[in-house]
């Protein structure tokens, strides 16, 4: 981040302003305060000094909101002259992918920030937060064409499936139809969701007709899934005992035939 200046001094924490809030609640909060009552401030937090005396957040909000619980009326921070509300955000964001469990949501959130409003492409969004390009692009896409169930739905376990659902599918009534067969038919695992998205058609034009043929093949699909998770679990001990094997390992070498399986 450019700035004139960087120094650490104590500052008043009603001083501070937090332009980037994010839900922070259970236990894991609790332990954060605690941990602040028992062992004090171990880590200062980062802000922008500001006109009139004023501070803007650059990271550190838990550890803020942790002090204040606790009544603290001072924080110790690392203080910089100059950054640009672009550099705030990214070093926020940066700081906070790498620390803690930023939830896709509030990713998404974030990224669409850097896209709309500082004019980031998806290549530079992912070089400066260390995200895969396909990974951005699916998150923005649901911010940028979701409907509002699918932008909620990516804090409920199904951001891959979100991703995907809006990378395919424009259409914000296609987009809730797809929740709403996944709601009725209990397919609750990510792997057979995304198989029927792949399913159905770019394009479609009749949303019922096209999801009722899905709905009847839905009981084959999820069979599938199963029986291939089913079968990689028991082949998984028997592929590790071949891998150690020298002989088989030889003879896998012999006649060229790669054994690079990950999970073996």
């Amino acid at each position: 981040m450019a700035s004139d200046n960087s120094d650490y001094q104590e500052i008043p924490l009603e001083a501070i302003d937090v332009p980037h809030h994010r839900e922070r609640e259970g236990e894991k909060f609790t332990q954060l305060t605690l941990n602040l009552k028992t062992q004090g401030l171990l880590h200062p937090i980062k802000v922008k000094a500001e006109a009139g005396g004023r501070y803007t957040l650059i990271f550190g909000e838990g550890r803020l909101r942790a002090a204040n619980e606790l009544g603290w009326g001072k924080i110790f921070a690392q203080v910089v002259d100059s950054a640009t509300d672009q550099e705030v955000l990214v070093e926020w964001l940066t700081e906070n992918l790498q620390r803690v469990d930023m939830s896709p949501k509030d990713k998404a959130l974030n990224i669409a920030r850097l896209i709309e409003h500082f004019g980031y492409s998806i290549r530079k969004v992912s070089d400066h937060l260390g995200l895969s390009e396909s990974y951005v692009r699916g998150l923005y896409a649901v911010m940028k064409d979701g409907s509002v169930r699918l932008r909620n739905a990516l804090n409920k376990k199904m951001a891959v499936t979100a991703t995907q659902i809006a990378a395919k599918f424009k259409n914000k009534a296609v987009q809730n139809e797809f929740l709403d067969t996944f709601k009725k038919e209990k397919v609750k695992k990510q792997s057979q969701q995304r198989a029927l998205v792949k399913a159905v058609p770019r394009g479609i034009s009749d949303i019922n007709a096209s999801l009722a043929q899905i709905r009847r093949q839905l009981k084959d699909y999820r069979g599938l899934v199963d029986i291939a998770e089913n079968r990689l679990d028991l082949l998984a001990p028997g592929l590790k005992k071949l891998k150690k094997d020298p002989k088989f390992v030889n003879k896998m070498k012999i006649y060229k035939i790669p054994f690079t399986w990950s999970g073996a």
